[in-house]
């Protein structure tokens, strides 16, 4: 082994595995200790998420792939709407009635009080 290998822990290949992993990947895994802007859980991300996985689970899931596509693009803008301080109707009527690039500068102004 080189200097910059580590000695592993143990000689149980699993776990000399992820002591492997977590040497290459602590920096991305731990970014939350340097830079406090990073939560150190994915709660918003399952917390965004759990709208569409109750749909999904009242509406017996998608008859397609194409289905499921939509929804996720359609929860998308929803969740980006909510983010931005608009309504996701509102928005969703923008995209219907007036050019693309229209709809898409409303959606990432800032609201109006």
């Amino acid at each position: 082994m080189n200097d910059s290998t580590p000695v592993p822990f143990s000689s149980h290949e699993k776990a000399v595995k992820l002591q492997g992993r977590i040497n290459r990947h602590y920096t991305e895994w731990l970014i939350f200790v340097d830079d406090a802007r990073v939560p150190p859980t994915n709660n918003l991300a399952e917390r965004a998420l759990r709208p569409l996985v109750i749909l999904r689970k009242i509406t017996f899931g998608h008859r397609s792939e194409a289905g499921a596509d939509q929804m996720a693009k359609l929860m998308s803008v929803a969740e980006t709407a909510r983010r931005h301080g608009h309504r996701a109707s509102d928005i969703y009527f923008e995209l219907l009635t007036r050019p693309p690039d229209a709809a898409l500068k409303r959606l990432y102004a800032k609201p109006v009080a």
